[in-house]
């Protein structure tokens, strides 16, 4: 694996961030297919703790700046490890759906670094959620229950720092509903936003082993198959009307700034 900068997909949950990692790590050519970056994220999240405790991080560290590259020097040992790993691999996808909570701390430890932002319509993430909690064998779970307030929330806090923040200086967004209707196109597109060289051109994907991508009641039935817009609108036939006009009104600065309305 090169010295470059990883790849990073970020996004709410639901928002199509597995597809999109797999069709990168299948328009990069050897790139491998690894499972949610939870170690990077929770080092940059780490950062983003400290900033938000100055009083008790002006102790260990003076100014930001220095807080700022204690962390890169501590994101290159774990991209140093993964180069031991994976020694013949030419590229990594790192994805994590929490890197979106971080947007603005990865534009000051990672700014090289290519990251793409994917976006759906709350709508669908909802109705993803709550298909989620119809596979659910615990009728406690908040997915199973239909807790709309819960989802709601989720999807908001997802979206809160792309719309404060906006993307770290080498990213793009991916809509969901323009990455499933042209796969071919948009990964094109991608490539040419953030300088990669991706080529792909609408064959069958390899995929990470399923156990690897998500728990059992995550898995949709539209993974492991070419890219498909049947989920979009899924909402209509999900949702009750009471809740999608309350996914309206809870995420209406959302739905309005990504052009849902």
């Amino acid at each position: 694996m090169p010295k470059a900068n990883p790849i990073l997909v970020a996004g709410p949950q639901r928002s199509g961030t597995t597809l999109v990692q797999t069709l990168l790590c299948n328009a990069l050519e050897g790139a491998v297919l690894l499972p949610e970056s939870h170690i990077l994220h929770g080092l940059v999240q780490t950062c983003g703790r400290a900033l938000s405790e100055p009083e008790k991080t002006r102790y260990f560290y003076e100014t930001d700046d220095a807080l700022f590259a204690y962390t890169r020097e501590i994101i290159a040992l774990h991209l140093a490890g993964l180069e031991r790993r994976y020694p013949d691999a030419a590229h990594v996808v790192l994805k994590d759906p929490n890197f979106a909570a971080t947007l603005d701390i990865i534009a000051r430890v990672m700014p090289d670094a290519p990251l793409v932002m994917c976006v759906r319509d709350p709508r669908d993430i909802a109705a993803s959620f709550i298909k989620i909690g119809k596979r659910e064998t615990d009728k406690r779970n908040k997915y199973a229950r239909r807790d709309i307030n819960f989802i709601a929330g989720k999807i908001n806090a997802s979206y809160e720092k792309f719309l404060s923040f906006g993307l770290p200086p080498r990213g793009c967004a991916v809509r969901y509903e323009d990455i499933v209707a042209r796969p071919v196109a948009e990964i094109a597109r991608i490539g040419k936003a953030l300088d990669l060289p991706l080529h792909y051109d609408g064959g069958a994907l390899r995929w990470l082993e399923a156990g690897a991508r998500h728990k059992q009641t995550w898995i949709s039935e539209l993974e492991e198959v070419p890219p498909s817009t049947a989920s979009i609108g899924d909402f209509r036939a999900t949702l009750s009307r009471g809740e999608i006009a309350e996914i309206k009104e809870k995420c209406a600065a959302i739905m309005d700034a990504l052009g849902y309305s």
